[in-house]
């Protein structure tokens, strides 16, 4: 064997194939992380996670709203006197729609459950004897939106 020949042995080629295939792989991983965020880039993430919280506030607040329409208020006034909060309000422009029960406390409109309202006011409570026992309630009949 002369000098400029060398062995390695199977211990040692082992070692460096593990450490040269741990090195490479730590590298690529280091390689594809994403670059740090620029502090526009930070700001621009603040903004977006803030409106993302507001709106999902916003969905919390009108699921409560629509809970206290249908199950909260009464819709009528307390106390000995009685009455209702409720006026029929008659809707213009559409002469095959009822209209609806408008309570003026909790701002619930109430419709009979029909399809075209269903497309027309999807946001309105369908509920048949609710409107029935409110519009039994309204004083004023007749009522027309203005505008």
């Amino acid at each position: 064997m002369s000098k400029a020949e060398q062995t390695i042995s199977p211990e040692l080629q082992t070692l460096i194939t593990t450490s040269v295939t741990a090195a490479v792989v730590a590298m690529a991983k280091e390689m594809r992380k994403p670059p740090e965020p620029t502090p526009q880039e930070q700001d621009d993430l603040q903004t977006k996670q803030e409106e993302r919280r507001a709106m999902a506030d916003g969905k919390q607040q009108k699921a409560n709203e629509r809970w206290f329409q249908e199950h909260g208020c009464q819709h009528k006034h307390s106390g000995p006197l009685g009455g209702t909060h409720c006026v029929y309000v008659q809707d213009n422009g559409i002469p095959q729609s009822p209209g609806f029960v408008l309570c003026m406390r909790c701002q619930g409109r109430f419709r009979p459950d029909e399809p075209l309202m269903r497309r027309l006011d999807p946001t309105a409570i369908f509920d048949a004897v609710k409107y029935n026992t409110l519009m039994a309630d309204c004083q004023q009949n007749g009522a027309e939106i203005l505008g």
